[in-house]
């Protein structure tokens, strides 16, 4: 897929192109054999659209091709874009130059650096388009039932967090990962403006604060603007809105009046007494230790005592032989534990992660992906390194490791942290410390 003759740098560059053409097919096909939505954009007379794997794949699932001209996405110039999709999730970027408006021109120009040429600016995605893109997917999330909470008060009520426990506990969490008590717009409004229109012209003629917070491509067939049809059509420049004319619904959230968010504040109260969603099991723990006599309390406590002891002696010969089957440095680590004894005491208590004792007892991974256990809020992340490339640089990061613990910044802080840790010893507030010198 390249000219007959070419040698070098060329030829290399060439073949590199044809391997991620074939990655990007095979990829591409896999995701819609899963039902993965699909979508790839290059410039329409990109010699890409060509090219042997790229047209297997249109071959394999035509899909739907979307054309518009960049500068109708916020771009300067009018170069044309084909956006093909797996279905018609941006049938609305059909979107041709409205020839209404000025482009920059093509043309290289001469600076300090040399030669610039245009086409360099063009290569980014615009802001615009941007937005346009991150728009569709929140309603597409939306249209799915999954929504993101305005107030704290709708956040505790999802999936707790760490950021969410820290407040329950009176703590201050770092970061902006918690919502605002009170939303911060009251109301919002709607216009509907061409869609190469600066739409932050809007925003001059409303109150200080006021932020774009979503935008729609549409149709005059199928537009719905609530309350602003008369304040939009002044910036389409029409009496009427044709149904095929292509438009955009911009969406414009209003901030609260100062007494509003007082009083709305007043409402909702300090966070440390919303309603905190616990889980069962605490809240039956805490039920039982403030609402039960100390005496019944007690007495609970010592039959779950005495029923565990009494079935730790039955399963003795058991532990012994488990210990035997275990690797070397596993058995080191565990040696002494009832392990079957709390694999049995879980399963009692309907312990949430059924993998606990299997993990426990054949050693905690330390590489790779972890695995969910259903205890905590799940944020999967992908492993950096491959274990050969982890296996390669560990010699390197255990020496980093062990220089910069060598080598401490403020000898006179650690020395007092160690004192601190010897007289934790000396009090026996440590039941086991591990000495590192």
């Amino acid at each position: 897929m390249g000219l007959p003759r070419i040698a070098g740098l060329d030829l290399y560059k060439v073949e590199q192109a044809n391997l991620l053409y074939e990655a990007t097919k095979r990829i591409a096909m896999l995701a819609i054999s899963l039902n993965i939505r699909v979508s790839i954009e290059n410039p329409t007379n990109s010699l890409f659209w060509k090219t042997d794997p790229i047209v297997e794949l249109l071959q394999f699932h035509p899909g739907y091709i979307n054309i518009f001209h960049n500068c109708m996405m916020g771009g300067d110039r009018q170069k044309q874009t084909t956006w093909r999709c797996s279905d018609s999730f941006f049938n609305s970027f059909n979107l041709p130059c409205s020839q209404d408006h000025v482009h920059k021109p093509w043309t290289p120009t001469i600076t300090a650096d040399g030669v610039h040429y245009p086409t360099k600016d063009e290569a980014e995605y615009p802001k615009l388009l941007c937005a346009r893109v991150a728009a569709l997917l929140v309603a597409d999330l939306k249209s799915k039932g999954i929504e993101q909470p305005d107030t704290f008060q709708q956040q505790i009520g999802e999936r707790r967090t760490t950021a969410v426990n820290s407040v329950a506990m009176g703590l201050l969490p770092r970061g902006q990962k918690l919502r605002p008590l009170v939303s911060e717009f009251g109301h919002y409004v709607q216009f509907v403006i061409k869609p190469d229109m600066d739409a932050t012209i809007l925003l001059q003629s409303l109150v200080k604060g006021v932020r774009i917070t979503d935008r729609k491509l549409l149709t005059g067939g199928d537009m719905r603007v609530s309350g602003r049809v008369d304040a939009s059509l002044q910036y389409l420049g029409l009496q009427e809105v044709p149904e095929s004319m292509k438009v955009e619904l911009v969406t414009i959230g209003i901030p609260r009046e100062p007494w509003d968010f007082v009083q709305q504040a007043a409402l909702v109260g300090h966070p440390r007494f919303l309603p905190y969603a616990g889980s069962p099991h605490l809240d039956t723990l805490l039920g039982a230790n403030l609402g039960q006599n100390w005496r019944g309390l007690e007495q609970h406590r010592l039959s779950f005592f005495k029923r565990w002891l009494a079935r730790a002696k039955e399963l003795e010969v058991d532990e012994r032989n488990l210990r035997e089957q275990l690797d070397e440095h596993v058995r080191h680590v565990l040696q002494g534990k009832r392990l079957l004894l709390f694999k049995e005491i879980l399963e009692d208590l309907e312990f949430p992660d059924k993998h606990l004792f299997e993990d426990i007892v054949s050693g905690f991974r330390l590489s790779g992906w972890m695995r969910d256990s259903q205890l905590f809020l799940s944020l999967p992340r992908p492993p950096k390194l491959t274990f050969e490339a982890l296996l390669r640089s560990s010699v390197g990061l255990q020496k980093a490791v062990l220089q910069k613990v060598s080598e401490p910044e403020d000898e006179g802080l650690h020395r007092a942290a160690w004192t601190e840790t010897l007289a934790e010893l000396d009090k026996h507030w440590s039941g086991k410390t591990l000495l590192v010198t």
